[in-house]
């Protein structure tokens, strides 16, 4: 009975000895895994804004940028709500979208506006409402690629001395792949 009773001892020693030696390689498998995840997830950078205006902006004329200093959110820090322009920190396709509230005054009231990269216009809005006290949003979303180092904005074109109101005038772009 003795000799039956130390070989199941044996037996179950070495089983055991096996289970931990398979548990260690796993662990270092998962370790493996897990610095592997680290890094791919390192060199992965979110990029993704959103920015409105604090106060309405008046007397704005063609070319001139639309500054939109109130963060809503900022990741990656690409856009500097002191200037209203988004520096790509990683080239891949980005959504930009704007939407733009005009306010119709002193016999005018429309704001045509585009979504700019390096000074060429890529999509184009047009705020336009028709009468005395009537506001009017006006919106484009649009996809592009981007590279690292281009900058992107918001500017008025052809049209002098607009104002664009505060309400709903937002400007938001975001890293789709």
């Amino acid at each position: 009975m003795m000799t039956s009773l130390q070989s199941s001892i044996e037996y179950v020693t070495k089983r055991v000895q096996t289970l931990e030696a398979r548990a260690a390689s796993d662990r270092h498998e998962i370790d493996r895994l897990q610095s592997v995840i680290v890094n791919i997830t390192a060199g992965r950078k979110e990029v993704a804004f959103s920015a409105r205006l604090s106060v309405t902006k008046e007397h704005m004329t063609d070319g001139t940028t639309v500054v939109f200093d109130q963060m809503i959110s900022n990741y990656g820090d690409a856009y500097n709500p002191r200037t209203g322009i988004f520096t790509c920190t990683r080239t891949g396709l980005y959504l930009f979208s704007v939407s733009l509230e005009g306010h119709y005054t002193d016999g005018q009231g429309d704001i045509p506006a585009a979504i700019t990269m390096d000074g060429t216009h890529l999509g184009y809005l047009v705020s336009d409402p028709i009468k005395s006290g009537q506001d009017v949003q006006g919106a484009v979303t649009m996809v592009t690629q981007v590279r690292e180092g281009q900058r992107v904005w918001v500017e008025v074109y052809y049209r002098n001395d607009v104002s664009v109101f505060r309400t709903f005038s937002t400007f938001t772009g975001v890293l789709l792949s």
